[in-house]
């Protein structure tokens, strides 16, 4: 599987995400000792920095380099303080060079929109209903789609929810577009008579409010025969944990307390807890959307069940 993270809140160290954590992204990805092996192709993020030219504009980074060697990555995360990261490790079966490019690489942002979107999971058997789902989304979307992953086209349909897919949005219309996209989907696997299991985990940013979904449509169903590993029960999962502030904190990484009245500055959703000591980390539920605002300074998180 995929790996894939969001961050919101105080401005923050991008290489405390990406790479520098004792379970970051970039490690999760590539040392054995913290997940298991997964076959790399491709290293995202977006990071949006408060006061900076054309602030609504996320820095874009991409690359097909395997992540541990990539210098550029690792210099670019430890000189940006972002106050918004959207990351993302894709995996992928070699077997089709072309499929391994950067036009393939997470998060997607088409051209003039405002928001972003990450993915973990794939919808299997899509070529069955590619064509159909293309033909749910806006021309003036589709046609901006490059690529060759299921995931582009999630992304595309989830804008063309979205009255107008190139204006600013509330967390409240983001989250709307997310569930239609996923309602829209199931609706395609039963026209198409698709029944194993395919997962849709999304975390979906504007750069000041946060969307994350775990859904998993027929749970469980498979054709044939798979590996134990594909049905371990910690795959595909989304976990958050809130505070003031991510770092090294008496030697261990962790976000620290939040202020004296409870409320949170800051907050990270990622796939899998991005510290080993994983206490301080809250799964989100199956079948549940996380609709995260910040407000005045602080986190606002409400975590709603899909009803899917």
């Amino acid at each position: 599987m995929c790996r894939l993270l969001g961050y919101l809140g105080d401005d923050l160290q991008v290489s405390a995400l990406i790479t520098d954590s004792d379970s970051s992204l970039t490690r999760q990805a590539t040392d054995s000792s913290v997940q298991n092996f997964m076959n790399v192709a491709g290293t995202g993020f977006k990071a949006w920095e408060n006061g900076s030219i054309y602030e609504d504009e996320p820095y874009t980074y991409k690359s097909i380099e395997l992540p541990m060697y990539d210098r550029t990555l690792m210099g670019l995360t430890k000189k940006l303080k972002a106050n918004c990261v959207l990351g993302h490790i894709r995996a992928t079966v070699y077997g089709n060079l072309s499929l391994v490019n950067t036009t393939n690489v997470h998060p997607f942002q088409f051209t003039g929109t405002k928001i972003a979107l990450a993915h973990n999971g794939g919808l299997t058997d899509f070529p069955k209903m590619k064509f159909a789902l293309a033909a749910k989304c806006k021309p003036e979307i589709a046609n901006k789609v490059e690529g060759t992953t299921d995931s582009e086209w999630i992304y595309a349909l989830f804008l063309s929810m979205l009255d107008d897919p190139f204006a600013n949005h509330t967390s409240e219309e983001i989250a709307n577009a997310a569930s239609k996209t996923i309602q829209e989907i199931k609706t395609l696997r039963d026209q198409f008579h698709i029944d194993t299991h395919s997962v849709i985990n999304l975390i979906i940013s504007n750069g000041k409010s946060m969307i994350a979904t775990c859904f998993t449509y027929d749970f469980g169903c498979y054709e044939g025969i798979v590996s134990p590993a594909v049905l371990s029960p910690q795959m595909h999962s989304l976990w958050y944990t809130a505070g003031d502030k991510f770092g090294e904190h008496d030697g261990s990484w962790a976000m620290s307390d939040g202020n004296n009245d409870g409320t949170s500055t800051s907050i990270i959703i990622a796939s899998e807890p991005l510290t080993r000591n994983d206490s301080s980390w809250f799964e989100i539920q199956k079948y549940s959307m996380a609709v995260i605002d910040r407000i005045d300074g602080k986190i606002k998180v409400d975590i709603r069940d899909l009803g899917i």
